[in-house]
Protein backbone atom coordinates (compact mmCIF):
# COMPACT_ATOMS: atom_id res chain seq x y z
CA UNK A 1 0.00 0.00 0.00
CA UNK A 2 1.17 3.15 -0.78
CA UNK A 3 1.89 5.80 2.04
CA UNK A 4 -1.02 8.04 0.66
CA UNK A 5 -3.12 5.31 1.94
CA UNK A 6 -1.77 4.67 4.52
CA UNK A 7 -2.20 8.28 5.71
CA UNK A 8 -5.85 7.81 5.18
CA UNK A 9 -6.28 4.34 6.64
CA UNK A 10 -9.74 3.57 7.96
CA UNK A 11 -12.58 1.18 8.28
CA UNK A 12 -14.62 0.36 4.79
CA UNK A 13 -17.35 -1.10 5.84
CA UNK A 14 -21.17 -0.04 4.48
CA UNK A 15 -21.85 2.84 7.00
CA UNK A 16 -18.49 4.54 7.24
CA UNK A 17 -19.09 7.83 8.08
CA UNK A 18 -15.50 9.38 6.49
CA UNK A 19 -14.04 10.63 9.88
CA UNK A 20 -10.64 10.63 9.13
CA UNK A 21 -8.74 7.70 11.02
CA UNK A 22 -4.97 8.25 10.74
CA UNK A 23 -2.05 6.35 12.62
CA UNK A 24 -4.43 3.88 13.69
CA UNK A 25 -6.28 6.40 15.58
CA UNK A 26 -9.89 6.95 15.48
CA UNK A 27 -10.57 10.76 14.62
CA UNK A 28 -13.35 12.76 15.83
CA UNK A 29 -15.38 15.59 14.48
CA UNK A 30 -14.38 17.81 16.91
CA UNK A 31 -17.41 20.01 15.48
CA UNK A 32 -20.04 18.46 16.29
CA UNK A 33 -18.92 16.07 19.37
CA UNK A 34 -20.80 12.31 19.86
CA UNK A 35 -23.00 10.73 17.32
CA UNK A 36 -23.76 13.60 14.54
CA UNK A 37 -24.98 11.15 12.04
CA UNK A 38 -27.17 9.66 14.72
CA UNK A 39 -26.08 6.19 14.20
CA UNK A 40 -27.66 4.85 16.26
CA UNK A 41 -31.49 5.62 16.09
CA UNK A 42 -30.86 4.95 12.53
CA UNK A 43 -29.18 1.32 13.12
CA UNK A 44 -32.37 0.34 15.15
CA UNK A 45 -34.47 1.54 12.17
CA UNK A 46 -32.26 -0.54 9.88
CA UNK A 47 -32.95 -3.73 12.13
CA UNK A 48 -36.79 -2.82 12.24
CA UNK A 49 -36.89 -2.77 8.50
CA UNK A 50 -35.01 -6.20 8.30
CA UNK A 51 -36.85 -8.26 10.58
CA UNK A 52 -39.97 -6.52 8.24
CA UNK A 53 -38.29 -8.02 5.32
CA UNK A 54 -37.86 -11.35 6.73
CA UNK A 55 -41.04 -11.72 7.73
CA UNK A 56 -42.14 -11.13 4.14
CA UNK A 57 -40.06 -13.69 2.72
CA UNK A 58 -41.10 -16.15 5.99
CA UNK A 59 -45.03 -15.10 4.39
CA UNK A 60 -43.51 -15.87 0.44
CA UNK A 61 -42.21 -19.52 1.72
CA UNK A 62 -45.57 -19.82 3.21
CA UNK A 63 -47.62 -19.29 0.26
CA UNK A 64 -45.56 -21.06 -2.17
CA UNK A 65 -45.82 -24.12 -0.10
CA UNK A 66 -49.74 -23.90 0.32
CA UNK A 67 -49.36 -24.93 -3.71
CA UNK A 68 -51.71 -28.06 -3.76
CA UNK A 69 -48.77 -29.12 -6.12
CA UNK A 70 -45.14 -27.68 -6.26
CA UNK A 71 -45.11 -27.64 -10.06
CA UNK A 72 -42.68 -24.25 -9.63
CA UNK A 73 -43.03 -21.79 -12.09
CA UNK A 74 -39.61 -19.93 -13.45
CA UNK A 75 -40.65 -16.71 -11.65
CA UNK A 76 -40.91 -18.59 -8.53
CA UNK A 77 -37.66 -20.35 -8.66
CA UNK A 78 -36.35 -16.63 -9.01
CA UNK A 79 -38.25 -15.26 -6.16
CA UNK A 80 -36.86 -18.55 -4.04
CA UNK A 81 -33.35 -17.73 -4.99
CA UNK A 82 -33.88 -13.89 -4.27
CA UNK A 83 -35.27 -14.92 -0.60
CA UNK A 84 -31.96 -16.97 0.15
CA UNK A 85 -29.58 -14.07 -1.09
CA UNK A 86 -31.63 -11.53 0.74
CA UNK A 87 -31.08 -13.30 3.92
CA UNK A 88 -27.91 -14.10 3.48
CA UNK A 89 -27.02 -10.06 2.98
CA UNK A 90 -28.86 -9.02 6.07
CA UNK A 91 -25.31 -10.83 7.69
CA UNK A 92 -22.63 -8.51 6.61
CA UNK A 93 -25.39 -5.38 6.86
CA UNK A 94 -26.25 -6.35 10.56
CA UNK A 95 -22.87 -6.16 11.34
CA UNK A 96 -22.22 -2.92 9.85
CA UNK A 97 -24.94 -1.42 11.67
CA UNK A 98 -23.77 -3.27 15.15
CA UNK A 99 -20.77 -1.03 14.55
CA UNK A 100 -21.74 2.18 12.96
CA UNK A 101 -24.74 2.08 15.48
CA UNK A 102 -23.67 0.37 18.82
CA UNK A 103 -19.44 0.55 19.00
CA UNK A 104 -19.15 -3.29 18.09
CA UNK A 105 -15.58 -3.67 16.46
CA UNK A 106 -14.92 -7.13 17.46
CA UNK A 107 -13.98 -8.53 14.09
CA UNK A 108 -11.66 -11.31 12.91
CA UNK A 109 -9.61 -11.33 9.48
CA UNK A 110 -11.82 -14.88 9.07
CA UNK A 111 -15.05 -12.55 9.74
CA UNK A 112 -13.71 -9.52 7.92
CA UNK A 113 -13.46 -11.55 4.40
CA UNK A 114 -16.42 -13.44 4.56
CA UNK A 115 -18.26 -10.29 5.27
CA UNK A 116 -16.54 -8.61 2.35
CA UNK A 117 -17.24 -11.08 -0.02
CA UNK A 118 -20.84 -11.64 1.14
CA UNK A 119 -21.56 -7.58 1.10
CA UNK A 120 -19.97 -7.06 -2.67
CA UNK A 121 -20.86 -10.61 -4.52
CA UNK A 122 -24.46 -10.61 -2.99
CA UNK A 123 -25.37 -7.06 -4.41
CA UNK A 124 -24.34 -8.62 -7.95
CA UNK A 125 -26.39 -11.98 -7.86
CA UNK A 126 -29.73 -10.28 -6.54
CA UNK A 127 -29.29 -7.95 -9.35
CA UNK A 128 -28.91 -10.74 -11.92
CA UNK A 129 -31.99 -12.13 -10.34
CA UNK A 130 -33.78 -9.15 -11.25
CA UNK A 131 -32.84 -8.86 -14.94
CA UNK A 132 -33.07 -12.32 -15.14
CA UNK A 133 -36.94 -11.53 -14.13
CA UNK A 134 -37.28 -9.07 -16.33
CA UNK A 135 -36.03 -11.23 -19.27
CA UNK A 136 -38.22 -13.96 -17.98
CA UNK A 137 -41.10 -11.66 -19.18
CA UNK A 138 -39.86 -11.37 -22.14
CA UNK A 139 -39.13 -14.65 -23.46
CA UNK A 140 -42.48 -15.83 -22.09
CA UNK A 141 -44.11 -13.48 -24.05
CA UNK A 142 -42.55 -14.63 -27.16
CA UNK A 143 -41.37 -18.46 -26.83
CA UNK A 144 -44.65 -18.96 -24.53
CA UNK A 145 -43.82 -19.48 -20.21
CA UNK A 146 -44.56 -22.98 -20.65
CA UNK A 147 -41.30 -23.65 -22.83
CA UNK A 148 -39.31 -20.81 -20.82
CA UNK A 149 -40.15 -22.98 -17.37
CA UNK A 150 -39.69 -26.05 -18.59
CA UNK A 151 -36.00 -24.75 -19.58
CA UNK A 152 -35.92 -23.13 -15.72
CA UNK A 153 -36.68 -26.11 -13.71
CA UNK A 154 -34.35 -28.12 -16.09
CA UNK A 155 -31.59 -26.03 -15.36
CA UNK A 156 -32.21 -24.84 -11.66
CA UNK A 157 -28.79 -26.41 -10.44
CA UNK A 158 -26.86 -24.89 -13.61
CA UNK A 159 -28.46 -21.43 -12.34
CA UNK A 160 -27.68 -21.99 -8.94
CA UNK A 161 -24.43 -22.57 -9.37
CA UNK A 162 -23.83 -19.54 -11.82
CA UNK A 163 -25.31 -17.69 -8.92
CA UNK A 164 -22.29 -18.73 -6.51
CA UNK A 165 -19.81 -18.02 -9.55
CA UNK A 166 -21.21 -14.39 -10.17
CA UNK A 167 -20.72 -14.04 -6.05
CA UNK A 168 -16.94 -15.53 -6.41
CA UNK A 169 -16.18 -12.79 -9.24
CA UNK A 170 -17.18 -9.71 -7.19
CA UNK A 171 -16.66 -10.77 -3.90
CA UNK A 172 -13.29 -12.65 -3.81
CA UNK A 173 -11.11 -9.46 -4.91
CA UNK A 174 -12.48 -7.50 -1.79
CA UNK A 175 -11.97 -10.35 0.44
CA UNK A 176 -8.56 -11.49 -0.84
CA UNK A 177 -7.09 -8.10 -0.12
CA UNK A 178 -8.90 -6.95 3.45
CA UNK A 179 -7.26 -7.41 6.65
CA UNK A 180 -7.75 -6.26 10.14
CA UNK A 181 -6.20 -3.61 12.13
CA UNK A 182 -5.82 -2.37 15.74
CA UNK A 183 -7.20 0.86 16.02
CA UNK A 184 -6.47 2.89 19.46
CA UNK A 185 -9.37 3.59 21.12
CA UNK A 186 -10.87 3.68 24.72
CA UNK A 187 -11.93 0.07 24.03
CA UNK A 188 -9.48 -1.61 21.76
CA UNK A 189 -10.94 -2.30 18.50
CA UNK A 190 -10.13 -4.64 15.06
CA UNK A 191 -11.73 -3.48 12.11
CA UNK A 192 -11.64 -4.32 8.91
CA UNK A 193 -9.49 -2.04 6.58
CA UNK A 194 -7.84 -3.00 3.08
CA UNK A 195 -4.41 -4.96 3.99
CA UNK A 196 -1.22 -3.09 4.16
CA UNK A 197 0.50 -4.49 1.61
CA UNK A 198 -2.00 -3.74 -0.91
CA UNK A 199 -0.34 -2.04 -3.93
CA UNK A 200 -3.01 0.41 -4.45
CA UNK A 201 -3.07 4.96 -4.18
CA UNK A 202 -6.11 6.17 -2.53
CA UNK A 203 -7.57 7.47 -5.35
CA UNK A 204 -7.49 3.51 -6.88
CA UNK A 205 -8.48 1.65 -3.91
CA UNK A 206 -12.08 4.18 -3.39
CA UNK A 207 -12.91 3.94 -7.48
CA UNK A 208 -12.90 0.11 -6.99
CA UNK A 209 -15.02 0.73 -4.38
CA UNK A 210 -17.44 3.30 -6.05
CA UNK A 211 -17.48 0.81 -9.19
CA UNK A 212 -18.46 -2.43 -7.08
CA UNK A 213 -21.37 -0.38 -4.45
CA UNK A 214 -22.43 1.66 -7.21
CA UNK A 215 -21.82 1.04 -10.94
CA UNK A 216 -21.67 -2.49 -11.72
CA UNK A 217 -24.52 -3.67 -9.32
CA UNK A 218 -26.91 -0.75 -9.83
CA UNK A 219 -26.17 1.99 -12.30
CA UNK A 220 -25.11 0.08 -14.97
CA UNK A 221 -27.67 -2.49 -14.98
CA UNK A 222 -30.16 0.04 -14.24
CA UNK A 223 -28.97 1.68 -17.50
CA UNK A 224 -28.95 -1.14 -19.62
CA UNK A 225 -32.56 -2.34 -18.81
CA UNK A 226 -33.67 1.61 -19.38
CA UNK A 227 -31.76 1.75 -23.04
CA UNK A 228 -33.91 -1.86 -24.06
CA UNK A 229 -37.17 -0.80 -23.28
CA UNK A 230 -36.92 2.42 -24.77
CA UNK A 231 -34.95 0.78 -27.77
CA UNK A 232 -38.06 -1.86 -28.07
CA UNK A 233 -40.89 1.04 -27.28
CA UNK A 234 -39.93 2.17 -30.91
CA UNK A 235 -41.19 -1.35 -32.50
CA UNK A 236 -43.98 -1.91 -29.62
CA UNK A 237 -42.17 -4.22 -28.15
CA UNK A 238 -41.49 -3.40 -24.58
CA UNK A 239 -42.21 -5.08 -21.56
CA UNK A 240 -44.69 -2.36 -20.62
CA UNK A 241 -46.61 -2.39 -24.01
CA UNK A 242 -46.79 -5.61 -24.61
CA UNK A 243 -48.42 -6.50 -20.89
CA UNK A 244 -50.82 -3.90 -21.91
CA UNK A 245 -52.41 -6.13 -24.86
CA UNK A 246 -52.19 -9.25 -22.44
CA UNK A 247 -56.18 -9.73 -21.61
CA UNK A 248 -55.44 -13.31 -19.70
CA UNK A 249 -55.84 -12.20 -15.27
CA UNK A 250 -53.12 -14.87 -14.55
CA UNK A 251 -50.45 -14.06 -17.32
CA UNK A 252 -51.17 -10.21 -16.80
CA UNK A 253 -50.25 -10.61 -12.68
CA UNK A 254 -47.22 -12.32 -13.36
CA UNK A 255 -45.98 -9.82 -15.72
CA UNK A 256 -47.33 -6.76 -13.51
CA UNK A 257 -45.48 -8.59 -10.74
CA UNK A 258 -42.15 -8.86 -13.14
CA UNK A 259 -42.65 -4.86 -14.01
CA UNK A 260 -43.50 -3.95 -10.36
CA UNK A 261 -40.09 -5.74 -8.99
CA UNK A 262 -37.46 -4.42 -11.84
CA UNK A 263 -38.99 -1.06 -11.52
CA UNK A 264 -38.57 -0.88 -7.61
CA UNK A 265 -35.59 -2.38 -7.74
CA UNK A 266 -33.26 0.20 -9.64
CA UNK A 267 -36.11 2.74 -8.30
CA UNK A 268 -34.99 2.14 -4.49
CA UNK A 269 -31.50 1.96 -5.41
CA UNK A 270 -31.05 5.03 -7.37
CA UNK A 271 -30.60 7.37 -4.58
CA UNK A 272 -27.72 4.57 -2.72
CA UNK A 273 -25.92 4.76 -5.64
CA UNK A 274 -25.33 8.31 -6.36
CA UNK A 275 -24.40 9.41 -2.68
CA UNK A 276 -21.94 6.55 -3.10
CA UNK A 277 -20.77 8.40 -5.94
CA UNK A 278 -21.16 12.09 -4.45
CA UNK A 279 -19.44 10.52 -1.32
CA UNK A 280 -16.36 8.96 -2.90
CA UNK A 281 -16.13 11.25 -5.74
CA UNK A 282 -15.54 13.92 -2.60
CA UNK A 283 -12.68 11.69 -1.71
CA UNK A 284 -10.72 11.39 -4.55
CA UNK A 285 -10.82 15.31 -5.17
CA UNK A 286 -10.47 16.43 -1.56
CA UNK A 287 -13.52 18.43 -1.49
CA UNK A 288 -14.91 19.41 1.46
CA UNK A 289 -18.65 18.20 2.08
CA UNK A 290 -20.69 18.12 5.45
CA UNK A 291 -20.03 14.51 6.99
CA UNK A 292 -22.88 14.89 9.07
CA UNK A 293 -25.29 16.12 6.07
CA UNK A 294 -24.01 12.90 4.03
CA UNK A 295 -23.96 10.23 6.13
CA UNK A 296 -27.23 10.82 6.86
CA UNK A 297 -28.86 10.77 3.42
CA UNK A 298 -26.82 7.54 2.97
CA UNK A 299 -28.28 6.14 5.95
CA UNK A 300 -31.65 7.45 4.46
CA UNK A 301 -30.69 5.90 1.40
CA UNK A 302 -29.76 2.74 3.02
CA UNK A 303 -33.17 2.01 4.38
CA UNK A 304 -34.89 3.14 1.11
CA UNK A 305 -32.49 0.62 0.08
CA UNK A 306 -33.36 -1.98 2.07
CA UNK A 307 -37.06 -1.34 1.92
CA UNK A 308 -37.32 -3.39 -1.22
CA UNK A 309 -37.06 -6.68 -0.08
CA UNK A 310 -39.96 -6.26 2.07
CA UNK A 311 -41.70 -4.66 -1.39
CA UNK A 312 -41.10 -7.50 -3.50
CA UNK A 313 -42.24 -10.11 -1.46
CA UNK A 314 -45.17 -8.36 -0.92
CA UNK A 315 -46.12 -7.49 -4.06
CA UNK A 316 -45.86 -11.21 -5.03
CA UNK A 317 -47.96 -12.39 -2.02
CA UNK A 318 -50.48 -9.82 -2.75
CA UNK A 319 -50.60 -10.58 -6.79
CA UNK A 320 -50.15 -14.08 -6.95
CA UNK A 321 -53.78 -15.20 -5.66
CA UNK A 322 -54.70 -14.12 -9.27
CA UNK A 323 -52.20 -16.06 -10.59
CA UNK A 324 -53.96 -20.11 -11.09
CA UNK A 325 -51.24 -22.85 -10.69
CA UNK A 326 -51.46 -23.78 -14.19
CA UNK A 327 -50.55 -20.37 -15.71
CA UNK A 328 -47.91 -21.75 -18.24
CA UNK A 329 -50.39 -24.10 -19.26
CA UNK A 330 -53.24 -21.03 -19.78
CA UNK A 331 -54.12 -20.71 -23.77
CA UNK A 332 -51.41 -20.27 -26.31
CA UNK A 333 -53.05 -17.13 -27.55
CA UNK A 334 -51.51 -14.34 -25.81
CA UNK A 335 -47.93 -15.79 -27.64
CA UNK A 336 -49.95 -15.66 -30.93
CA UNK A 337 -51.03 -12.32 -30.57
CA UNK A 338 -47.55 -11.04 -29.64
CA UNK A 339 -45.73 -12.21 -32.21
CA UNK A 340 -48.70 -11.09 -35.24
CA UNK A 341 -48.25 -7.66 -33.35
CA UNK A 342 -44.07 -8.09 -33.73
CA UNK A 343 -43.92 -9.13 -37.02
CA UNK A 344 -46.60 -6.38 -38.40
CA UNK A 345 -44.79 -3.50 -37.38
CA UNK A 346 -42.05 -5.45 -39.70
CA UNK A 347 -44.33 -5.83 -42.46
CA UNK A 348 -46.20 -2.68 -42.61
CA UNK A 349 -43.80 -1.48 -45.28
CA UNK A 350 -44.56 -4.53 -47.89
CA UNK A 351 -48.51 -3.80 -47.58
CA UNK A 352 -48.81 -1.45 -50.16
CA UNK A 353 -47.10 -3.81 -52.54
CA UNK A 354 -48.82 -6.12 -51.58
CA UNK A 355 -52.47 -4.74 -52.30
CA UNK A 356 -51.68 -3.65 -55.66
CA UNK A 357 -50.07 -7.44 -56.68
CA UNK A 358 -53.28 -9.00 -54.89
CA UNK A 359 -55.51 -6.56 -56.84
CA UNK A 360 -53.72 -8.09 -60.09
CA UNK A 361 -53.98 -11.17 -58.92
CA UNK A 362 -57.82 -10.86 -58.84
CA UNK A 363 -58.57 -9.34 -62.31
CA UNK A 364 -56.49 -12.03 -63.96
CA UNK A 365 -59.04 -14.71 -61.61
CA UNK A 366 -61.81 -12.91 -62.77
CA UNK A 367 -60.86 -12.90 -66.90
CA UNK A 368 -60.63 -16.64 -66.38
CA UNK A 369 -63.77 -19.06 -68.45
CA UNK A 370 -65.68 -20.01 -65.94
CA UNK A 371 -66.61 -24.20 -65.83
Amino acid sequence: MTEESKETLGTNDEFSDDVTKKNGTLGKNDNDPGDPCYSHEWSILLCCVMIMAFFFWILFIVRILQKKKLDLNGLERLFIFLGLCSIVQFGPLLSAALHAGHGVYHYSQTSCKLMFYTEYGTRHTITFLVMSAYLYGHLGLRHGFQSVDRRLQENTGWLALLLLAIECVFGMAPAVYVDVFPFKTRIPALQCIWTLSLDLSFSQTVSMEMIERSFSPYLVPMLIVGLAEIFLSFFSASLVQLTRHVTEPGRKSLLLIILITVSTYFALNFMYSVIIVVEYSSKISETGVNNSTLCRAKWFSILVHQLWFSVAPAVYICMARLIPEDVAKVGHDVVVIIKSRLSSVAGSSSRSSSSSGSSTTHEHINRLPSC
